[in-house]
């Protein structure tokens, strides 16, 4: 029995030693892939520490500047920029590269000849780096680059030239909202100098504390989540343009209160104003008139809920003076 036990100790012993040894071997090998990716690093800056991007392509300049931990567009129009999109072109600031090109006899060959697409990283203390996109690579996919200033050409598995090259409407952040319809916590709804708030609570929706049952909810928050604008609008609608308005408040991160403006448009996109971004939004007519739809519903819904329950209260109080009558006619005849 004792020597099973000290030839079972044996083996756990070395079943520790292996796994120690596998962790210990993939942290050495996670280490040196680290180490060999910073060395490959073509820029030396963090995206990180990235403070203003310019973006330059056939006489064409974008500028994103970061602000209290957001990035906006500044030129060509003011905007709250893609969060996606101005990822994508921070990630140039870490680009490494598969291999290198020293003192290449013709610049040509690599797509150096005269308007290259570059992006500029400006960092904390003012320092600037600008990465210049030359030629797709011949093979492997990718292309080449080069440090503006620099002799050295490096080829990388990224397409550069095509994250630098963006329509302005790919730069601006495009949702009109920043909520999921199940991040939404409240709806208040304003029309002719009514208004009906709704509140969620255990995944159902009120008003009061009336329940407001049917898809009319839903269905709203759903066309209003997921509305994308299609381009700034450029300017204030007149004070005269008709509107409709609500607000929703919730997020993931505690309760925020978005206040929506959706005016009319005879015809074109319509304009859509909204209180966490300075500039007008324009969306599809389509998309417009489909969530006025929505929102017409919607209000039809909370009136008929609405008298409903004035109905309700109506006939309750009508029973009760019943039952105040009955009693003091029983009582009479008790005398």
């Amino acid at each position: 029995m004792k020597k099973r036990f000290f030839i079972t100790g044996i083996l756990v012993l070395v079943l520790v030693g292996l796994i120690a040894g596998i962790h210990l071997s993939r942290k050495a090998r996670e280490e040196k892939e680290k180490r060999e990716s910073e060395a490959k690093k073509i820029l030396p800056i963090k995206k990180d520490d990235v403070k203003v991007v310019i973006l330059r392509e056939a006489g064409k300049e974008a500028t994103l500047v970061k602000k209290e931990g957001k990035w906006y567009l500044e030129e060509p129009v003011s905007s709250l920029a893609d969060d996606l999109r101005t990822e994508n072109i921070l990630k140039l600031a870490d680009i490494t590269y598969v291999s290198k090109v020293e003192n290449p006899e013709n610049e040509k060959e690599f797509g150096f000849d005269g308007n290259v697409e570059e992006v500029t990283f400006v960092a904390g203390g003012e320092k600037e780096y600008t990465l210049q996109a030359g030629a797709e690579r011949p093979v492997g996919g990718g292309c080449f680059v080069r440090v503006k200033g620099s002799k050295e050409i490096y080829a990388v598995k990224e397409d550069v030239k095509t994250t630098i090259t963006a329509r302005r409407m790919d730069l601006f952040e495009r949702d009109v909202l920043p909520l999921y319809p199940n991040d939404v916590k409240g709806v208040s709804l304003r029309e002719g100098g009514k208004r009906w708030d709704l509140k969620k609570k255990e995944g159902s929706w009120y008003l009061g504390d009336k329940l407001v049952g049917g898809t009319e909810v839903g269905d709203f928050l759903r066309e209003i989540c997921f509305l994308n604008a299609v381009d700034l609008y450029g300017g204030k609608p007149s004070k005269d343009t008709g509107y409709i308005e609500f607000s929703l408040s919730g997020g993931e991160k505690g309760e925020k209160i978005y206040q929506v403006r959706v005016y009319e448009s005879e015809k074109g996109d319509v304009p859509v104003q909204v209180s966490h971004r300075f500039e007008v939004l324009k969306v599809s007519r389509s998309s417009a008139e489909e969530l006025r739809k929505k929102y017409r519903a919607l209000v039809d819904k909370l009136k008929k809920v609405e008298t409903e329950k004035e109905e309700k209260g109506g006939t309750e109080k009508k029973q009760e003076k019943q039952g105040e009558g009955e009693k003091a006619e029983k009582g009479e005849k008790g005398r």
